[in-house]
C-alpha cells in the first residue's frame, strides 16, 4: 500500500494520491496509482518496471474523466534501454496523450517527443540512427520529424606519419513537416596541428571544410541546393611563471581568431527547418575573437 500524499493546485485544487505497490521479482514490478482531485474527480493508472537480459523499461499508464468538463484525458507511455553487445545499445521512447497540456496540468511536467535511436562504437568511429516520429497527430501537426537521421563520426586521429590531426563527420537527415520532405546530407573535414612552441607563445592552427547539400520537391518539381563553408582558426596560448620568495605567480593568456567563408546555391527550401538548419553564423562564425 502507498501512504497517501497530499497537495494542492490551482488547476485541480486538494488532491489525495494513493495506490498499491506490487513486488513480483527483481525484474518485475508495478504501481497501480488511484487519486482524488477536488476538481477534476478521480483518476487511476499503472506503472510497470522490468528488466530483461541487457534491457529495462517503464510503461506507464494514466486516465481520468474530468467531472467539470467531462473530457477524458489519458497517458500511455513505453521508454525502453537495451544493449545488445558492449558496442551497440537501443533506446526507445514513446508518449501518447490526449492533448498537448495533459502531463504539465497532472504532473507538472513537458511533453517529450518519441524516438527510437541505434548506435554503435566501432574501430576509430561512432555510428547512430535516429527516427523521431510525431505520434501525437491531435497537437504534433506541423512539427518537423527527422524520419530517418543518420551519423558517421571518425574520432580525431593522426594522419599517416605527419604531424597532422584530422576529424570527420556525415550527417544524413530525411526531414518531414506535413506532406512534405528535405532530404539533406553534410559532412566536414577537420585538419589541425599540434600545439607548437614559439618561445613564451604555443600556436595551434586549424583549418577545415563543411558541405551541405539538399534535396526536395518543390511546387510539383525536384530541386535541390548546397552550400560550403571554408572554416581557419588560431589558438595562441601562453604562460608565465613569477617566482618571489615564497610565492608563485601563474600568468595566462589564451587568444582565439576563427573566420569563416560561405558559398551556396540560390535555393529555396518548401519548409523551414528551425533549430536543425545548422546556421552558418552558428557553427562557423564568419569573424570571432575569443580572449
Amino acid at each position: 500500500f502507498i501512504l497517501p500524499s497530499f497537495s494542492y493546485s490551482d488547476f485541480a485544487g486538494w488532491s489525495v494520491r494513493t495506490g498499491y505497490y506490487f513486488y513480483a521479482s527483481p525484474s518485475f514490478q508495478a504501481k497501480l496509482h488511484l487519486d482524488y482531485r477536488e476538481e477534476k474527480g478521480w483518476a487511476e493508472g499503472i506503472d510497470i518496471s522490468y528488466r530483461l537480459e541487457g534491457g529495462k523499461g517503464n510503461l506507464n499508464t494514466y486516465f481520468i474523466k474530468e467531472k467539470d468538463t467531462q473530457e477524458e484525458r489519458w497517458l500511455a507511455s513505453l521508454e525502453y534501454q537495451q544493449s545488445f553487445f558492449e558496442s551497440t545499445s537501443l533506446k526507445l521512447r514513446l508518449n501518447r496523450l490526449s492533448d498537448q497540456y495533459f502531463l504539465k496540468d497532472y504532473f507538472g511536467q513537458e511533453y517529450q517527443t518519441a524516438y527510437l535511436y541505434l548506435a554503435h562504437r566501432g574501430p576509430g568511429y561512432n555510428a547512430s540512427i535516429l527516427a523521431q516520429p510525431a505520434v501525437n497527430p491531435v497537437f504534433e501537426r506541423g512539427s518537423i520529424e527527422r524520419l530517418p537521421q543518420f551519423k558517421l563520426n571518425f574520432d580525431f586521429q593522426r594522419i599517416g606519419e605527419s604531424y597532422l590531426n584530422s576529424e570527420e563527420a556525415i550527417e544524413i537527415t530525411n526531414f518531414k513537416k506535413d506532406d512534405k520532405s528535405i532530404l539533406r546530407a553534410d559532412g566536414f573535414l577537420d585538419i589541425s596541428s599540434p600545439w607548437t612552441s614559439f618561445g613564451y607563445f604555443k600556436l595551434r592552427p586549424r583549418i577545415g571544410y563543411h558541405l551541405f547539400h539538399y534535396w526536395y520537391e518543390r511546387e510539383g518539381e525536384k530541386s535541390g541546393g548546397y552550400r560550403s563553408i571554408a572554416y581557419q582558426e588560431l589558438n595562441l596560448f601562453s604562460e608565465i611563471t613569477i617566482k618571489s620568495g615564497n610565492y608563485t605567480d601563474i600568468g595566462r593568456l589564451s587568444l582565439d581568431y576563427y573566420h569563416s567563408s560561405e558559398v551556396k546555391d540560390d535555393f529555396e527550401l518548401p519548409f523551414s527547418l528551425g533549430d536543425y538548419r545548422k546556421a552558418t553564423g552558428e557553427i562557423h562564425p564568419e569573424n570571432l575573437i575569443k580572449l
